[in-house]
């Protein structure tokens, strides 16, 4: 089935993907999926038997901008998004690492805990003012080389 692309306000692809879920429901237009991918900013991707369809599932709604008609996006491409493959974890606890994102961006810590169902990391800042132990995500840190 054909997949089309829309281009959407940034940040509001969620609401635009409900209020064509509902449009099309309350309709009965035949619309097979609607894909938000947070990393794919003011697009979302629309599944239908056709163009014409999914025109008529995006008209009037807000927040819309364009459909995107050529080239159709094909399944294998957004494979990838939706996949969500998880990180290897290669930190040991005792480890010193620097946090690269969230408050304490750039600074340097040391695990005291991993939690590898969540994705979590509780580490000990060694450079602040408190030594206090915080929970960060996985992706927040990288290894101290």
């Amino acid at each position: 089935m054909p997949i089309y692309g829309l281009r959407v306000t940034g940040g509001q692809e969620f609401n635009v993907a409900l209020n064509i879920f509902n449009k099309c429901e309350k309709e009965g237009i035949n619309i097979y999926s609607i894909t938000v991918i947070p990393e794919s900013k003011g697009i979302i991707y629309i599944e239908g038997p056709d163009l014409d369809t999914v025109s008529k599932a995006c008209t009037g709604i807000q927040h819309t901008k364009a459909l995107i008609k050529f080239p159709q996006v094909k399944a294998s491409e957004l494979e990838k998004f939706i996949k969500g493959e998880t990180q290897k974890i290669e930190i040991n606890v005792g480890d010193v690492v620097e946090i690269i994102k969230g408050a304490l961006k750039n600074e340097v810590a040391e695990v005291m805990k991993i939690n590898e169902e969540k994705g979590e990391v509780t580490v000990r800042p060694l450079n602040t003012f408190l030594n206090v132990p915080v929970t960060l995500p996985i992706n927040y840190i990288r290894k101290k080389v």
